[in-house]
């Protein structure tokens, strides 16, 4: 039977289908494309909503199973008894050959490694009798002349230490970007200072190039008052003159003369090797002449 949500479905799908028909010359395109999708939900909906159709399974008969799994536990119990049997005398077997089996014989005694500095002693010449099991630890006991033994070395590490050392190399790799910081900083300063100084010296020397004193003063048409020193020069002498502005309205000129003072030749060391005597001449030989002019 037809459900009620199917069946209204079907009602609003058939209604909205003759709307949406007959309204097409009256409605804008959003409004068709709206019907349109409102329409094709309904359509799935009535698609992917049917009845699925159960499938009963057939009754069988229990009883013909029941009587054939009776026979194959019958057989599972058989088999479970033979095994039990089985395992039973292999126990006695094992234990009757384990009580009457030899002693094993002991291992043999250790060999004692000679020291790596001490020379190896060569076995003597009549062959030993050894069980077949120690033949491979009696062969590693003979070494050859000059052969050095390894010995065991542990590399014990300390977690405090590398820790210690992690540290300092940390503050060492801080301290010198510290100090690297600081001599750049230094270096910046200096830098500005020197520009700083190199300005304030380049306005001084474009102040004092710029005024020219003796043009100024030459032209007459000036309020500065011009003190001379000394106030009566050597005229026989050329003189140089030189101003100095003391403030704006006072100048000070001094005359000096320009005369270079001369060196004072000295006499030859001649006068003063005069006095000296003469070296004595070298044994063998005549005495040397006197110099002209000189009384022998």
């Amino acid at each position: 039977m037809v459900s009620l949500t199917r069946l209204i479905n079907w009602t609003a799908l058939i209604i909205g289908s003759i709307l949406f028909l007959i309204l097409q010359g009256e409605v804008d395109l959003t409004q068709r494309i709206a019907g349109g999708t409102v329409l094709l939900a309904l359509a799935s909906l009535l698609i992917f909503t049917g009845r699925e159709k159960m499938i009963i399974p057939a009754m069988e008969d229990p009883q013909p199973s029941q009587t054939s799994s009776e026979p194959e536990l019958k057989l599972l119990e058989d088999e479970s008894v033979e095994l039990s049997d089985t395992e039973e005398s292999e126990m006695r077997r094992s234990r009757g050959r384990s009580s009457t089996s030899p002693s094993m014989p002991l291992p043999p005694l250790p060999v004692m490694m000679p020291p790596p500095n001490l020379p190896v002693m060569m076995p003597p010449t009549s062959n030993p009798q050894f069980p077949e099991d120690n033949s491979a630890t009696g062969s590693s006991s003979i070494l050859p002349e000059g052969t050095n033994i390894a010995m065991k070395y542990v590399a014990k590490g300390d977690a405090v230490s590398d820790e210690e050392e992690e540290i300092e190399g940390f503050i060492a790799q801080r301290r010198e970007k510290r100090e690297k910081m600081l001599s750049d900083i230094e270096r910046r300063r200096r830098m500005k200072l020197a520009e700083r100084k190199a300005s304030m010296a380049r306005k001084w020397s474009e102040a004092e190039d710029g005024e020219d004193l003796a043009t100024l003063l030459r032209e007459g048409e000036h309020d500065i008052q011009v003190f001379e020193e000394p106030e009566n020069p050597d005229t026989g002498k050329p003189l140089g003159i030189t101003y100095f502005r003391i403030d704006s309205d006072r100048v000070l000129m001094i005359r000096a003369p320009l005369e270079i003072p001369q060196k004072v030749i000295q006499s030859t060391d001649n006068d003063t090797l005069g006095d000296i005597p003469p070296l004595p001449p070298p044994p063998g030989m005549p005495p040397l002449p006197p110099p002209p002019g000189m009384p022998p």
